[in-house]
């Protein structure tokens, strides 16, 4: 858009023309996603690697004011599972807000990423790793946490 503004441009479209433009946009942008703060953080807590935003939905509701055009977007990304570790999760989804300013440039923001469970379910405990390192206040309940319960038989086993 050289001398139009990429919103002035979006203005003059029919309901169904803006939906099938903007997708288009975001389908050429869409992996910028995974640079986010949030999809990051979602996938150092797994072992995949590759990760690739495979499919992605339009909400209906597309806001266009003078200046910008936002629209949530949800997504799906997956990554390739590392053969010689555990499966941790190689599957996100999530949703983020694509806005678009008067140049046609987009940027995602709002992002949510959550890891799908093994099995395709969203089973995984996504907080584990911060509930391990929290304090719960029942200091009283452990005196030692190093210390081990030990058995003992008064005769030998077997």
């Amino acid at each position: 858009m050289n001398e139009q503004s990429y919103i002035i441009y979006l203005q003059t479209l029919s309901e169904l023309d803006v939906k099938e433009e903007i997708s288009d946009k975001i389908s050429k942008t869409l992996q910028q996603i995974l640079n986010t703060e949030e999809a990051s953080s979602a996938m150092t807590t797994t072992n995949a690697f590759d990760w690739y935003v495979e499919n992605f939905e339009l909400e209906d509701e597309i806001n266009i004011d003078e200046y910008q055009c936002t629209v949530t977007v949800n997504y799906q990304a997956s990554g390739e599972q590392d053969e010689e570790s555990g499966i941790c999760g190689y599957e996100i989804t999530g949703t983020a807000e694509a806005v678009i300013d008067e140049f046609g440039e987009v940027t995602y923001q709002n992002v949510t990423a959550d890891i799908v469970g093994i099995d395709g379910s969203d089973d995984y405990d996504h907080d584990y790793e911060e509930n391990l390192t929290e304090d719960d206040g029942n200091e009283d309940e452990i005196e030692n946490e190093d210390s081990v319960d030990v058995i003992v038989y008064d005769e030998e086993p077997f």
